[in-house]
């Protein structure tokens, strides 16, 4: 859950293509800083979060090698504490990235839902489930009604 300078995953300091990413898009403050990394930070900014949108959408590939899962699990927690109604989606045998068709399908109809029901349109039709099967899925929490 953490950023630049912040991010102390292994995989994250080794991977030159990485730190470059990061010293480009951010510039060298957030990329060296560890301070101002932290606090732009996905978990320092769940507390602006909350009173800016109405609901949030986690989804994570649990083999992520620059975000543990531990740490989508972390933002979870925080989003339930500070009372922001979440979905939390995992996938098995996912990294940085949702590649597995069945898996790629399923986020992709999860995501089309959420926005759906954010933006007050009906629920788009169901997913064939044999373009599913084999989905490796997760569902670690949802409190979308609440």
């Amino acid at each position: 859950v953490c950023v630049g300078a912040a991010n102390t995953s292994k995989s994250f300091r080794g991977d030159p293509l990485i730190k470059n990413y990061f010293r480009q898009i951010y510039g060298p403050e957030l990329s060296n800083d560890l301070q101002t990394a932290k606090n732009m930070s996905p978990l320092h900014l769940m507390k602006h979060f909350k009173s800016r949108a109405k609901k949030l959408l986690l989804v994570h590939g649990e083999n992520d090698p620059r975000v543990a899962k531990e740490e989508a699990h972390t933002l979870a927690a925080t989003a339930r504490e500070l009372g922001i109604p979440c979905i939390h989606v995992g996938y098995g045998e996912e990294g940085h990235s949702i590649r597995k068709e069945p898996n790629a399908i399923h986020m992709w109809h999860t995501v089309e839902k959420f926005v759906c029901e954010c933006v007050k349109l009906p629920e788009p039709p169901a997913v064939d489930p044999k373009l599913v099967e084999g989905c490796t899925a997760t569902l670690y929490w949802d409190s979308s009604s609440v």
